[in-house]
Parts: structure tokens; C-alpha cells; sequence
């Protein structure tokens, strides 16, 4: 996986840093005309994307966590914490 730049929703994930995720389930997205890729995956493909719909923001995954089983990893709690705030803005 790499974190795209140039959208608040990454947070604190350093900008286009690799990191590998046990939580990706596969997944493909392609945002739409006001969405932005905030992930990408090893062949380059959107697996995370973000956007502003009506009054609000959403955002799509293909990553599934269960914490209570496996750990998030460093780059991937800024990356969900980014993400929650900005939603949460």
C-alpha cells in the first residue's frame, strides 16, 4: 500500500510511504468526480478514497480491521486517525 498526498484526511501518514497492511481485503475503488485516492495498493489501484457528498464527507475502504485480534500498525493508526477527524470536522 502507499498514501497518496495532497488530502487532510491522511493525517499524520507521512505522504507516499509503502507500508505493508494484513487488513486488505482485495478491494478496488475509483473515486468519483470530486473524490480523492488517499491509498493505493501495490499495482497502483485506488483502495481508499475519500469525497464530499450534500453536507457531508464520506469515505470508502477495502480494509477490514479486527483490533482486538491483530494490531494496527504505526502507519495505518495515523492513517484511520486522520481519517476519523476528518470526517469528524
Amino acid at each position: 500500500m502507499t498514501i497518496c498526498s495532497g488530502h487532510p484526511a491522511t493525517g499524520e501518514a507521512p505522504s507516499e510511504v509503502r507500508f505493508h497492511s494484513d487488513f486488505y481485503i482485495g478491494m478496488s475503488l475509483e473515486p468519483g468526480d470530486r473524490g480523492s485516492v488517499l491509498v493505493r495498493n501495490s499495482s497502483g489501484r485506488p483502495v481508499v478514497v475519500a469525497g464530499e457528498a450534500g453536507k457531508g464527507r464520506v469515505v470508502f475502504g477495502g480494509f477490514f480491521y479486527q483490533p482486538h485480534k491483530d494490531p494496527v500498525r504505526e502507519t495505518e493508526r495515523q492513517l484511520v486517525e486522520g481519517i476519523f477527524r476528518w470526517l469528524a470536522a
